[in-house]
């Protein structure tokens, strides 16, 4: 229950200082801050994780009798708050990283509270107590693959990955494509980077080959693309480099 009360806190203050201005040292502002959170929750995960499966193996190796009755109350108070906790993270909307590993971690702490309840439950009935640890690698294994997302995801947006399927399908040449046949002003266009600052905050350069034009022209052109991106494939940030 710790372990995951700290999650949620971290993933809190990782909001509150996301929203902070940017300056000239966070030219960017402080996003990438969230990835950050989503990354420490998704090491918490792993470590809890692990935590299980040790336990459950010393619990396998060496069976000890379990209070089935006791544990029950105990874990469906557990499973109650846990899945309170749930919910309002998942109303709150999933698609930012950070979030979804603060909901991860309240639903890794809500799977073991109803493996602890289904745990007690067959004990207090047929005194097997080895179906504790059993259940308990169960959610490990659970727990283990929702950690690897986390920190999969996280450390491909900190270091400038982007796979083109968040949030929408973006692929450069598909892009290059659509901008072909929607302006016809363009001649050509190369070295087009897409990359996620943050969760749901594309960014996205490139240079583009126009006829000999007048500034205010192509100033126009330029807030017409910017903002077809932005429709079109929900690109945040756009800079773009105009050549003859």
């Amino acid at each position: 229950m710790l372990s995951h009360a700290t999650s949620l806190g971290v993933s809190l203050l990782a909001i509150v200082i996301a929203q902070k201005k940017s300056g000239n040292s966070f030219s960017f502002g402080l996003f990438r801050v969230e990835i950050l959170a989503a990354l420490f929750n998704g090491i918490g995960l792993a470590g809890f994780s692990l935590w299980i499966v040790y336990e459950g193996v010393v619990r396998l190796l060496n069976p000890v009798a379990i209070l089935g009755p006791e544990l029950t109350v105990v874990a469906i108070v557990g499973l109650l708050v846990n899945l309170t906790t749930a919910i309002i993270l998942k109303r709150a909307g999933l698609e930012d990283l950070n979030t979804k590993s603060a909901f991860l971690h309240m639903l890794a702490d809500t799977f073991s509270s109803i493996a602890i309840v289904t745990g007690g439950v067959i004990i207090s009935f047929t005194d097997w107590v080895v179906v504790d640890p059993i259940l308990s690698m169960v959610v490990a294994g659970v727990v283990a693959k929702w950690s690897w997302g986390l920190l999969r995801d996280s450390t491909l947006i900190l270091i400038n990955y982007f796979n083109g399927t968040q949030p929408k399908s973006l692929k450069t040449d598909e892009i290059e494509d659509e901008l072909r046949r929607e302006f016809s002003e363009i001649k050509d266009l190369h070295d087009i980077h897409i990359w996620e600052v943050a969760s749901q905050f594309i960014s996205m350069t490139t240079h583009i080959v126009l006829d000999d034009l007048m500034l205010n022209e192509t100033h126009d052109i330029r807030k017409k693309i910017v903002d077809y991106l932005r429709h079109k494939f929900g690109i945040a940030h756009v800079v773009i480099q105009f050549e003859c």
